[in-house]
């Protein structure tokens, strides 16, 4: 899995310093993004598009993941269906920004964005999303407890396709408690087996090459992104190693790995090259160490990688250069993500 999640969507900044007669004024541009994914649906008219439904299950094996796509004849349901996916849809998307997608950092109560080519998995749903390619749900006998997720594909009178994915969640308590049915005039129970419940939400929606990601949680589980981070580090932990700047890289490698969320950090220290960055400016990382009151050991010119020397979040602190102080008062601080000021 090469380049994985870049960020490089070329979609506007949120906020930014704008030189104008060798002044910088400050320039919010959040109220113009809030209006862009508004603006998107409307463009694509979902309200007059066709609808068709499509259900995913899901199989690892030997660290594949294998997906299954089915169709769905919806028959009288698909307009009540198209309405119900465009409402929610609304609603979910309201007055949220967006920004672009970060591997380890996120914000709330926004959209972030990427190019869909750097979606995990996706490359094994999208062809199958059309009815003479995915199975038939009714003559597959599909198992309802193995749908995996769900996607709402709409068709607009351009012929432009407008995928709408969601992770399938069973309903809490359900177990627990009975439905029933008339049936010709007689109270009957519903088996859990043949009852299937949509909330009609979307975890992300695909629109011109983009993946808008509306629940980051559903959206890593749908597509297992989890999977796809482990693997890209262990296909770079050779190469990692070869710098020759953490000493016991093995021990920090699987330390990382046995975490998810010191997995997800790893991947962007990969992309970012940070390491290589770590290895040269190695010589002023000692007083930063002091600075910060870091739990980490520096020896000939290497971080000394144990349980007893260094503590793991440090070091992450350190390689990730969260180690910032404040450009007014100049207090020392641990930022969860940076960026580069640039000027144009």
């Amino acid at each position: 899995m090469k380049d994985l999640l870049i960020n490089d969507s070329p979609l506007l900044l949120i906020n930014c310093w704008v030189p104008i007669k060798n002044t910088f004024i400050y320039i919010n541009k959040f109220e113009d993004k809030e209006l862009i994914m508004q603006q998107l649906l409307m463009e694509k008219d979902l309200n007059t598009s066709k609808l068709e439904l499509y259900f995913i299950t899901k199989d690892s094996e030997d660290k594949e993941t294998a997906f299954v796509v089915y169709s769905v004849d919806l028959k009288s349901l698909r307009a009540t269906f198209r309405d119900d996916f465009v409402k929610k849809l609304q609603e979910s998307v309201s007055n949220k920004p967006i920004i672009d997608f970060d591997v380890v950092n996120t914000e709330e109560d926004c959209i972030e964005v990427l190019d869909s080519l750097k979606v995990n998995n996706l490359d094994k749903i999208k062809p199958f999303l059309n009815k003479l390619k995915a199975k038939d749900a009714v003559e597959s006998n599909l198992d309802l407890n193995s749908i995996w997720g769900y996607v709402a594909v709409f068709t607009n009178k351009e012929n432009k396709q407008i995928n709408l994915f969601r992770k399938y969640q069973k309903v809490s308590g359900y177990k627990s408690k009975k439905q029933f049915a008339f049936k010709q005039g007689t109270l009957e129970v519903i088996e859990q087996k043949e009852s299937l419940f949509l909330d009609f939400k979307a975890d992300a929606i695909e629109i011109d090459g983009k993946m808008y990601v509306i629940n980051r949680y559903y959206f890593h589980l749908l597509f297992a992104f989890q999977s796809a981070y482990k693997e890209y580090v262990e296909n770079a932990l050779d190469d990692l190693n070869n710098l020759k700047i953490i000493d016991n890289f093995d021990d920090f490698s699987k330390r990382c790995l046995s975490s998810n969320n010191l997995t997800k950090k790893l991947v962007k220290i990969i992309q970012e090259d940070r390491l290589k960055w770590l290895k040269e400016n190695i010589t002023k990382i000692p007083s930063v160490i002091e600075a910060y009151n870091l739990k980490v050991e520096i020896v000939d010119d290497k971080i000394n990688f144990t349980k007893k020397s260094c503590n793991i979040s440090d070091v992450m602190k350190l390689i990730m250069r969260c180690c910032v102080s404040d450009a007014v008062d100049g207090t020392k601080m641990f930022a969860n993500t940076t960026k580069e000021v640039t000027y144009s």
